[in-house]
C-alpha cells in the first residue's frame, strides 16, 4: 500500500459508509469491488484495447493522469479508478473529466 493510499484509506472507508448506507447497499461489498476491479489501488487503469486488456499501476497522481491522457488517444475504453469506472460506458453521464 502507498503512503499515500495509506493516509486516504480512513477518509476512503467514511465516505464508502456515508454513500452506501442510505442507499441500503453493504460496504463490504463496495469494498470487495474495489478489492477486485482495483485490488484497492486508487489510481489503477484497466484498458481495452483491440481486444486486448492491460491493467496499469501507477504510483503517483502525475503519472496517472499523464498515462490516462496518453490512453485515451488510443480508446476511451478504460476503466479508471478504485471501481474500475469504464468511461466510455459512464464518461457522459458522469460529466466529469477523466482525471477527476
Amino acid at each position: 500500500m502507498s503512503p499515500l493510499w495509506a493516509r486516504a484509506q480512513p477518509t476512503v472507508d467514511a465516505a464508502i459508509e456515508r454513500h452506501c448506507v442510505p442507499l441500503g447497499l453493504l460496504p463490504e461489498i463496495v469494498k470487495g469491488v474495489m478489492a477486485i476491479e482495483s485490488d484497492g489501488k486508487p489510481l489503477a487503469l484497466g484498458v481495452q484495447y483491440k481486444g486486448v486488456h492491460r491493467s496499469y499501476f501507477p504510483d503517483t497522481p502525475a503519472y496517472a493522469t499523464a498515462l490516462l491522457q496518453m490512453i485515451m488517444t488510443y480508446t476511451n475504453n478504460v476503466g479508471i479508478g478504485l471501481m474500475q469506472i469504464n468511461w466510455a460506458a459512464w464518461g457522459k453521464k458522469l460529466k466529469i473529466r477523466p482525471q477527476a
